[in-house]
């Protein structure tokens, strides 16, 4: 039997052929559900609104969707034996445009679409309507422009 594999330690991943009556060891893994507070250098703190214990992950577990994290984000943070080896985070987040080029006259025919900075510092492709001040939902997996949110 072949299988993929990734490990939780370390993060790599790979394929292994296993002969029949072979067994696997399973990683137990929890999952918490954990508010953001802040980043301290190369480590983001998060806090169980439960039980207010805080705890730190290196950036470096989420630093691909990084520029989502606004304080107080509800996700869910994945421990394997006590440490924190990833985290999860909402389909869609809400963040508001702080820098938007002014839209130009033109082709409307193919839905154009402009770059944005939001307020974590991420850009973004959106419609040519949304300007600075509006909050706009992104979907955290592919970071692609949702709509409004009013």
């Amino acid at each position: 039997m072949r299988i993929k594999f990734k490990n939780v330690q370390t993060g790599s991943a790979g394929e292994f052929t296993y002969k029949t009556g072979e067994s696997v060891e399973i990683a137990e893994i929890e999952k918490k559900e954990m508010e953001y507070l802040y980043r301290d250098g190369d480590d983001l703190t998060f806090m169980d609104p439960k039980s207010y214990d805080q705890a730190s992950i290196p950036l470096a577990l989420v630093e691909d969707q990084f520029g989502y994290f606004l304080p107080n984000l509800k996700c869910w943070i994945v421990w394997y034996k006590g440490k924190a080896i990833g985290a999860t985070l909402p389909a869609h987040v809400t963040l508001e445009v702080t820098e938007s080029p002014d839209s130009v006259a033109g082709n409307t025919v193919n839905a154009p679409k402009k770059t944005v900075k939001l307020e974590t510092g991420i850009e973004v492709q959106v419609p040519l309507f949304i300007k600075v001040g509006e909050k706009i939902q992104l979907d955290t997996t592919t970071g692609e422009y949702l709509g409004r949110v009013k």
